[in-house]
């Protein structure tokens, strides 16, 4: 009897240990980082004088006063505008602004694939509750386009006159993985690389591993060819990236 109830134990841990390799292995979610960093910023315009350029927004100094983005002063309060090109569509989750001054009180931020065509991802109609404020997505966009539009402000702030609008830092944080943002040859993405177990190079040809992935498809010399072996039974490898 007891060795009947082991062999039932056995049994019942085999299965379960077959229902666990059956399990899909999910993929590590993509570490969030600032895209702002390294991409490049411009705006509607910066305060005449100064050193108070729009790419003094995305630089990671987020309290120095000498970095920092400012508009000019003017009290017709036109509408102001800071936009960044992370360089290529990226997933995007969230935002910080570090605002010299919390006086914006209509403002929105918005994205674009194609820096023409904007779409609202937040829209706020009050001044924002710190200096320091950050702005979570319900859900993540793709976009290689950031632009924080400023609309309205307060032109007194504590007692003191304040005509323009000013920031220390945006950041935009997401995804640093590309996005496919439709269907087509993916070897033909910027950045897609090719490599081969060897290739067939010679004077006046050469059939590397880029040629492969160079959208050619009907020239012979726009192709990978191996060496030959003389055997015909040496294994050949083309890797896309």
């Amino acid at each position: 009897m007891k060795n009947k109830h082991v062999r039932r134990s056995l049994a019942a841990l085999l299965v379960l240990a077959m229902l666990l390799c059956a399990l899909p292995v999910l993929p590590a979610a993509a570490e969030e980082v600032n895209l702002a960093l390294g991409a490049t910023a411009t705006a509607s315009n910066s305060e005449s004088g100064t050193n108070f350029t729009a790419n003094k927004a995305i630089d990671g100094d987020t309290t120095s006063k000498a970095s920092r983005w400012a508009t000019d002063a003017d009290n017709s309060k036109p509408e102001r505008w800071l936009s960044v090109n992370l360089g290529a569509a990226r997933t995007i989750s969230r935002f910080k602004i570090f605002w010299e001054v919390a006086n914006a009180t209509t403002y929105t931020i918005e994205t674009s694939m194609n820096g023409s065509e904007w779409t609202p991802v937040v829209t706020k109609t009050e001044k924002p509750d710190s200096t320091t404020m950050e702005y979570v997505l319900n859900e993540a966009v793709t976009a290689q386009y950031v632009r924080l539009k400023v609309t309205d402000y307060e032109t007194a702030v504590a007692g003191e006159s304040w005509f323009n609008v000013s920031i220390y830092e945006i950041e935009i944080y997401g995804s640093t993985a590309p996005v496919v943002t439709n269907e087509g040859n993916l070897a033909r993405l910027d950045g897609a690389t090719a490599t081969a177990s060897n290739e067939e190079v010679g004077t006046g040809y050469s059939y590397t591993a880029d040629k492969a992935i160079d959208g050619n498809t009907t020239e012979k010399a726009s192709r990978w060819s191996t060496l030959n072996d003389n055997a015909g039974t040496t294994e050949r490898t083309l890797t896309v990236n």
